[in-house]
C-alpha cells in the first residue's frame, strides 16, 4: 500500500504515519530514495495486535 492509501485506510494524517514509521510501530519498505510502501498484511497485523475490546455499559 502507498502512504496515501494507509492514511485513508487508518484515517490518520501523513505526519502521524511518519511518526509511526519513525517509531517502528508500522512495517514498511523503502524502494529507492523517495518511495515507501507498506505491506497490507503488516497493517492488518498491527491492527490486530493493538485491538482493545470495549466493555458494554448498558
Amino acid at each position: 500500500m502507498t502512504g496515501d492509501e494507509v492514511c485513508e485506510y487508518l484515517h490518520i494524517s501523513p505526519r502521524t504515519l511518519q511518526t509511526l514509521r519513525d517509531m517502528r510501530r508500522i512495517p514498511f519498505t523503502s524502494v529507492g530514495e523517495r518511495l515507501i510502501i507498506y505491506p497490507e498484511s503488516g497493517i492488518h497485523e498491527v491492527l490486530k495486535e493493538n485491538l482493545r475490546l470495549v466493555k458494554e455499559s448498558f
